[in-house]
């Protein structure tokens, strides 16, 4: 071999071992990213797995005559998957004078009339402040719920009118409220109008709306829940549609497991989330606990539509039932609620229409919105007192 021909193998080794230890430089570069994104993701699972494990923890401490214990750990356990981690979503924070307590919550109850069993789903006008407070004591200490006494009521609708119930708790408003072209549901005087729904340990909802034609805040104000919720899509309305005004009996775990668009977070006293119109979602509730709120209608879902199509859709879901329910034999019509009862379907949109003219009467709209604005309440109106006049008035 030449001496020029040496020197060129030499070169040519030097160029492969650089080439070499570069290709080696890469690789260990990507490893340690791969890595930092390894204990990325597993400090990010720990801190969701920590918080959602408490929640299962209290709910297996549910007495296991309890019949809703199976299908609370079943979405527990669903939302721990690894894949379903991800689709938790973090709350918004609302600072709080101080954390409610029962104190304040038994203020507000004080004279409530409006409760139901959650065991059965039967609303009774007989039920009383006793009968709740039983109840939510038994589940406090996770009491057999099918004894005497032990019977878990909700307690909704409840309106924050005490100045010593849950509104003296709060300082300031979510900003979303304070928002320019936002119009917030008042009482009688002019202040927002707080409503909570307070529920015993071991509560399950069905997956329902609050209403169509305005948005909500979900505020924690006392224990923890597990709120669940999905996006709005065809597919979503059908899937709700089939139970929407129905006795839905246990419907939650399957809509949790299959319905598309999941969703979900934990509140804590101060957490809060923001409920579109017609967002469907369903609540946990393994400890007692309640969640207080403003109903709310904003310039923006006016200008997207969804108002006009969500209180549309509404409309033809109700038409639907009442066609069905009036057809039916006396028996299956038990199958189905009525459209009609106080704080259904047909309250909730009339609450709307209402909300929808206040707020044209006092807002500064442009002249376009404001003509689309009247003509929602126009068409939904009409099409609630055609309804009216053909299956209560005859």
């Amino acid at each position: 071999m030449s001496e020029s021909d040496s020197h060129i193998e030499i070169a040519q080794i030097q160029e492969k071992r650089k080439r070499h230890a570069e290709a080696q430089a890469k690789y260990m570069q990507r490893k340690k990213a791969k890595q930092g994104m390894f204990h990325k993701y597993i400090r990010m699972y720990a801190d969701l797995i920590d918080p959602i494990g408490k929640v299962y923890d209290i709910w297996q401490k549910l007495h296991d005559m309890h019949p809703s214990k199976p299908q609370g750990t079943e979405i527990i356990k669903f939302l721990m998957r690894s894949e379903n981690l991800e689709k938790y979503v973090e709350p918004e924070t609302l600072a709080l004078r101080f954390p409610p307590t029962e104190a304040e919550i038994f203020e507000d109850l004080d004279g409530h009339t409006r409760f139901f069993n959650h065991l059965s789903g039967d609303h009774d006008d007989g039920l009383n402040w006793k009968d709740f407070l039983m109840g939510w004591g038994a589940m406090r200490n996770f009491g057999d719920p099918t004894l005497e006494n032990h019977t878990p009521l909700v307690a909704f609708d409840v309106v924050g009118y005490s100045d010593l119930g849950l509104s003296r708790c709060i300082v300031n408003f979510p900003l979303e409220l304070e928002k320019e072209n936002v119009h917030v549901r008042q009482d009688e005087e002019g202040k927002p109008y707080l409503v909570s729904v307070i529920t015993p340990a071991g509560s399950i909802t069905s997956p329902h709306c609050d209403n169509t034609g305005s948005g909500h805040v979900i505020l924690g104000s006392y224990g923890t829940k597990l709120v669940v919720w999905w996006d709005t899509s065809d597919i979503l309305l059908k899937n709700f549609g089939d139970i929407h005004c129905c006795k839905k009996g246990e419907v939650t775990v399957g809509a949790v497991k299959t319905w598309p668009g999941l969703h979900w977070t934990i509140l804590q006293t101060g957490k809060y989330l923001i409920m579109e119109p017609g967002q469907v979602h369903a609540v946990v509730s393994p400890e007692n606990s309640a969640v207080s709120g403003w109903s709310f209608i904003s310039l923006e879902w006016l200008k997207s539509g969804v108002i006009e199509r969500m209180m549309g859709w509404e409309l033809r879901i109700i038409e639907s039932r009442l066609e069905r329910i009036y057809s039916e034999t006396k028996e299956r019509k038990s199958l189905f609620a009525d459209p009609f009862e106080k704080g259904g379907p047909v309250d909730g949109l009339e609450m709307d229409i209402d909300l929808i003219q206040k707020w044209i009467s006092i807002s500064e709209l442009p002249k376009e919105l404001k003509k689309q604005a009247k003509e929602i309440v126009k068409k939904v109106g009409s099409k609630l007192n055609s309804l009216k006049s053909m299956y209560i008035n005859n």
